[in-house]
């Protein structure tokens, strides 16, 4: 995670509809590298499910309009980007 500067990812599993959702949200930082360029076998399994599941082109990005954290995970945050600097 620190390598993709990933502070937070959550997938979710929606099994009311057939088939199942899986909706992945993730809250990084600038400048991240990709997790499917890694050469962490952890993240090779993750890229290569990712492939099998996906379909191709419903993945977007979407602009975050509101996010709530703890001051204490604030302020983590903000220290880890500076001391990246």
């Amino acid at each position: 995670m620190e390598r993709e500067k990933m502070y937070v990812e959550a997938i979710f599993r929606d099994t009311v509809k057939e088939p199942d959702v899986i909706y992945w949200l993730a809250v990084s930082g600038e400048g991240g590298q990709r997790y499917d360029s890694s050469p962490l076998p952890a993240d090779k399994t993750h890229a290569a499910y990712m492939k099998q599941i996906l379909v191709r082109g419903s993945g977007g990005l979407l602009k975050t309009e509101f996010l709530m954290l703890p001051p204490f995970q604030e302020r983590g945050i903000m220290l880890h980007q500076q001391l990246e600097k």
